[in-house]
């Protein structure tokens, strides 16, 4: 999994998988979902992160692992 945060198109990307981008779909204004040739999805894009998040908000981005039963 990766997170970038591209600057020069003010998006923030979520990678989930390695595997390529097979069709992306606009879910909301600002967000596209992408999938892989599955149909499951491998990528989420934000855009107008800018508008949303500070600087420092971006700089600082936590991840936090739960030992949540899925099922």
């Amino acid at each position: 999994m990766k997170i970038n945060i591209d600057k020069e198109n003010d998006k923030l990307v979520f990678r989930l998988s390695d595997e390529e981008i097979f069709e992306s779909e606009v879910k909301s204004p600002g967000m596209i979902l992408d999938y892989g040739k599955d149909k499951e999805i491998v990528g989420i894009e934000i855009f107008d992160i800018k508008e949303k998040f500070s600087i420092e908000e971006l700089s600082n981005i936590e991840v936090e692992v739960t030992d949540a039963q899925i099922g």
